[in-house]
């Protein structure tokens, strides 16, 4: 009997067990057999509050009990085990059709890519060149899964496939170039976290590579296009994943995501006094999973589109009239972009009150729980920075500016600053908030709610006051 213990009758729990005659008939036996009835309940139990920015799935942090058939022991002396150990998976795996004897497929590959796909270059040159092969080559059919019918011949031939035929291509490919990567096993950060204590199956639902190439790790998954080499999507980063390493043993190995995430808006502007209105140059550096998001607005827009798109985030009478991709600038984890705009109506009256943030990265305090009991997951390290530089209208001056402002959460874990600087004719205005740290504990939410309450209102309520000569 599974006993809950003597804690479980100070929390009003339920513990109950019976025992229930002849409750189980088996076909060709005469006598059925008695059943244990197990009932466990509890009452006056906290509301799961859920705050879904920032959260991994609530499958991590809901209490709840769980059974697994652990064996089945047959009336002739044999026994079925179904919970079972990571050396069993290890070797099931190994030879199973569908996942290690797809493992084995190099030969086939070997025939049908260009030869110098797998010899040119050094080992991390071949398996960039690899990757992005692969990138090029497939399209994913969007279907997750580990287990169930996986055919990466037929994936080749027919151009897509699943999560784990593409990512199993990819270890076939760099098997082939001298290469020795292994089969890593995900759970999605909506699923939830695998549990480490036993091996259950059912926890994973995506698979990547995992190589060692120079004494460097990298994880490696080819069904988004525009995901650098060496990245995951935002979807795969749930901490930790299971490497089926067929050779030796299957291991646990934590997930490290991409460090430099940064959004970095530098503005310029400048008024035309007759005409009432400034003109500017918005110039905009994404970076890391920022540069990701962005290559896929790019994509998905037209130019007029994409402007369209950007001008609905942006408060006033702001008008953007050009766009360009800065190309000398960019590369695959980095995407610069120069914007034109207009401001109407500006300039009017003795008094001038302007709002430096032409642009904003957050409206609201995404964090409004008085306590959150689990913590607070950004997936990555992110960084966002805003610097404006005005030119002072001829006939004005200088009458206010906003405050300056320092907040810090920890040994930097979250550092919030927003200073100005002011000379004869000009004013910099300079807004930074670095999130360093992936994951903050429960008991520092309010010290985190309290910053983001502060970047809010300083980017909704700062104001540059001219006044006219």
């Amino acid at each position: 009997m599974f006993t809950i213990g003597k804690w479980a009758e100070d929390l009003n729990w339920i513990n109950d067990a019976k025992i229930k005659k002849e409750c189980f008939h088996i076909q060709g036996f005469a006598k059925a057999a008695d059943c244990e009835v197990l009932k466990y309940a509890i009452k006056d139990i906290p509301a799961f509050k859920e705050e879904t920015d920032f959260m991994l799935s609530s499958n991590n942090y809901i209490s709840r009990l769980d059974f697994e058939l652990s064996q089945y022991n047959r009336f002739d002396g044999t026994t079925d085990k179904y919970t079972k150990s990571w050396e069993d998976v290890d070797r099931e795996f190994r030879g199973d059709k569908n996942v290690g004897r797809q493992l084995t497929k190099k030969g086939f590959f070997e025939k049908n890519v260009p030869e110098k796909l797998l010899t040119e270059g050094d080992p991390l040159t071949k398996a960039k060149n690899i990757y992005s092969f692969v990138h090029g080559y497939f399209t994913w059919n969007d279907e997750f899964g580990v287990f169930g019918k996986a055919r990466v011949k037929e994936a080749f031939e027919n151009e897509k496939g699943g999560v784990g035929e593409i990512n199993m291509s990819l270890i076939n490919l760099l098997n082939a170039a001298g290469i020795k990567p292994n089969l890593m096993l995900l759970s999605t950060r909506q699923r939830g976290l695998p549990k480490k204590t036993h091996p259950v199956m059912s926890d994973f639902n995506y698979s990547i590579a995992k190589a060692t190439i120079d004494g460097k790790d990298y994880l490696l998954d080819t069904t988004n296009k525009y995901m650098p080499f060496g990245m995951l999507p935002f979807k795969a980063l749930n901490h930790y994943g299971r490497v089926m390493d067929f050779k030796k043993a299957s291991y646990w190995f934590n997930i490290i995501p991409e460090r430099k995430n940064r959004q970095q808006i530098r503005a310029q502007l400048k008024f035309n006094v007759k005409e009432k209105k400034a003109t500017g140059i918005l110039d905009i550096l994404s970076m890391g999973y920022s540069a990701v998001s962005t290559k896929e607005l790019l994509d998905q827009y037209s130019t007029d589109e994409y402007l369209e798109n950007m001008e609905e985030d942006i408060e006033g009478d702001l008008t953007l009239t050009s766009h360009q991709i800065r190309k000398e600038l960019s590369n695959d984890r980095k995407v610069a972009e120069r914007f034109e705009f207009e401001l109407e109506n500006i300039l009017n009256g003795d008094m001038v009150y302007f709002n430096p943030f032409v642009m904003r990265f957050f409206d609201k305090n995404p964090f409004l729980l008085k306590e959150r009991t689990y913590l607070v997951d950004f997936g990555y390290p992110r960084n966002f920075k805003y610097s404006i530089n005005i030119t002072i209208p001829e006939g004005y001056q200088v009458h206010e500016l906003p405050e300056d402002k320092v907040v810090q959460l920890g040994e930097k874990m979250v550092i919030f600053q927003f200073f100005h600087k002011a000379s004869q004719n000009q004013v910099t205005l300079t807004f930074d908030l670095a999130l360093n740290s992936s994951h903050i504990k429960a008991e520092d939410y309010q010290g985190l709610k309290d910053i983001f309450k502060h970047v809010v209102e300083v980017q909704n309520n700062s104001l540059v006051v001219f006044k006219r000569l």
